[in-house]
């Protein structure tokens, strides 16, 4: 729930977002208005592609609890550090404290450390801790709790944008990142355990 607020919040909208690190020329074609905003939108994601190569090479590594601890850290962090790079007016961003490609990278970042992070373990880590007669009815109630939460950022994106810019959004996103970091401590790490061991699935001997 909470990964999905910050994950399809920002990659839905990822277009009105980077538009605000680069801005794009109202008096170019509509045509070229459309590739560029295209491109812009698509960067982040390219840059966090990576993250699901690595996290499924160091899942059974580091474990999955730590990779979505860290995930959620990081994007909570990256968040912040660009809220405190924006320079503002109201709702309006008017620039940056350091060139906005720079901010633009620390932004992109933060999709990185999603993929290599909860947007991977969250599929990972329901299809191993609920019992196996309950696995995937629980798998589903996990998979449903996530896209109430992209249905809500997708949904008050825009009312919020008006209301608090895209600035206080990130800082609901980082909000979120820190509580899904906090709640992900309290999880089993099913590293190098048995299935049933880490859904404390009681075995019944056959005789």
């Amino acid at each position: 729930f909470l990964m999905d607020i910050a994950y399809y919040g920002s990659g839905i909208y990822s277009g009105p977002i980077v538009s605000t690190f680069i801005p794009i020329s109202s008096s170019l074609p509509v045509q070229e208005q459309v590739v560029k905003e295209i491109i812009a939108s698509g960067l982040p994601f390219l840059v966090g592609f990576p993250g699901y190569f690595l996290a499924a090479a160091l899942m059974d590594r580091l474990g999955r609890k730590t990779i979505q601890i860290l995930g959620f850290s990081m994007m909570a962090t990256l968040y912040l550090i660009v809220t405190n790079l924006m320079i503002t007016q109201g709702t309006k961003i008017l620039g940056f404290i350091i060139p906005a490609s720079y901010a633009l990278a620390i932004y992109a970042l933060t999709f990185f450390f999603i993929d290599f992070g909860p947007n991977t373990t969250t599929f990972v880590i329901p299809a191993e801790v609920y019992p196996t007669s309950r696995r995937t009815t629980g798998h589903g109630i996990s998979a449903a709790a996530g896209k109430v939460g992209a249905a809500i950022a997708t949904l008050l994106f825009p009312t919020l944008q008006a209301i608090i810019g895209v600035k206080g959004i990130l800082i609901i996103y980082a909000i979120a990142a820190i509580a899904g970091a906090l709640i992900s401590i309290l999880l089993k790490e099913p590293k190098h355990i048995d299935l049933e061991e880490v859904s404390e699935e009681e075995l019944i001997p056959v005789s």
